[in-house]
């Protein structure tokens, strides 16, 4: 075990990045869902928007509410979920992520995905903004007038 993997002191542990807003957020509702699912190694958390906005963090290629794969700011996307850094990460996912080699988060839970972790979806929110400018800061503020 790393240093890294020594640094989170529980699992599952829930993430969330720093530069997002949701409105109307269910976390307590996504820890519930993890906790009444049964060999979950994670769950990613969702919004659906519009295509411009998945472009800006990723896309989730989903059957039912089981995660098939994640693309990073996506061309195209297949649909209108937005993955959201609000996530909850099992020991096992944690893991088989470090031991992917990626050093992109995404790119991390997708080929985690791929060597067969069980990754589900829950739509965390009614509304998000992900806030990497002081444009974006502006004209989300505006929005949720």
């Amino acid at each position: 075990m790393d240093a890294l993997e020594r640094s989170v002191s529980s699992f599952p542990f829930f993430l969330m990045l720093g530069d997002e807003i949701l409105i109307n957020p269910k976390v307590e509702e996504m820890c519930q869902f993890y906790n009444n699912q049964y060999c979950l190694d994670g769950i990613i958390g969702y919004c659906k928007g519009t295509l411009e906005e998945i472009k800006k963090t990723y896309s989730i290629k989903k059957l039912n509410d089981t995660v098939l794969s994640l693309t990073e700011k996506p061309i195209n996307s297949m649909n209108n979920l937005i993955g959201t850094g609000y996530c909850i990460i099992g020991k096992d996912l944690f893991r088989t992520m470090l031991g992917s080699g990626e050093k992109n988060f995404v790119e991390a839970i997708d080929q985690s995905i791929k060597k067969g972790k069980l990754v589900k979806i829950f739509e965390i929110c009614s509304r998000y903004f992900n806030i990497n400018t002081f444009e974006d800061l502006k004209r989300n503020l505006e929005e949720t007038k």
